[in-house]
């Protein structure tokens, strides 16, 4: 099992630009990250990353139609659903939500 909380986001534009949406709809901030097209979330212990998602539909959850995501890796030991990784990402899908911009947490 995956210990990840993954938000898929639906937008055409350019990574960077996602990027500067996230920190401006939901005043975090972003910084490119330590690979090429990755772009690190980082809220005091927190830590996501945003990239182009590699991941392939699976049955009804058809991810094709996401060009990103925001990935939080979670602690052993912490349920996936109730940890501040979540919590987080949640703030940012509400945020894109709001600006009319899909995102799919899973």
């Amino acid at each position: 099992m995956s210990r990840s909380v993954d938000l898929f986001i639906h937008c055409d534009r350019p990574i960077e630009e996602v990027a500067s949406e996230i920190s401006r709809l939901a005043r975090l901030s972003l910084k490119p990250g330590a690979l090429p097209g990755t772009w690190s979330l980082d809220e005091g212990d927190l830590h996501a990353e945003l990239r182009a998602h590699p991941y392939v539909d699976d049955g009804e959850l058809v991810l094709e139609r996401y060009q990103y995501v925001l990935s939080a890796r979670v602690a052993v030991g912490t349920r996936q659903t109730e940890s501040a990784e979540a919590s987080l990402l949640r703030v940012v899908s509400e945020a894109l939500r709001k600006a009319g911009i899909g995102a799919l947490l899973v």
